[in-house]
């Protein structure tokens, strides 16, 4: 079985991967970053951080876009009540991304 964590940047995502790599093997477990391209330079500065600490790449995905050249693609202003930015540039391509892998599959989020 694998174990895909989707990383956000974020503390819990990293202490969910972690601990996945703590109990089924680092390599058992594998890391996605969905990469916006409008992230603070400290977020990518906490993955590099990451890669070393796990000793582990961290796939990095990116759509090639960020959020407000996915909006106006989109003729649309995007809001916390309209996620098709999140649809776009991280959930559609983590779906696909864990599809390729053969079942079963644990996806890992960290949540706070």
């Amino acid at each position: 079985m694998k174990y895909i964590s989707s990383l956000s940047g974020g503390v819990a995502s990293a202490v969910a991967h972690h601990r996945a790599i703590e109990r089924y093997g680092k390599e058992n477990v594998i890391a996605w970053f969905s990469d916006t391209l409008y992230e603070d330079d400290d977020l990518y500065r906490f993955l590099e951080d990451l890669e070393k600490y796990w000793d582990q790449k961290i796939i990095r995905h990116t759509e090639g876009l960020n959020p407000l050249e996915v909006s106006e693609k989109q003729h649309m202003i995007f809001n916390q009540k309209i996620a098709a930015c999140s649809k776009v540039l991280k959930m559609k391509p983590f779906a696909d991304f864990v599809k390729e892998y053969s079942k079963p599959v644990t996806v890992l989020l960290g949540m706070d």
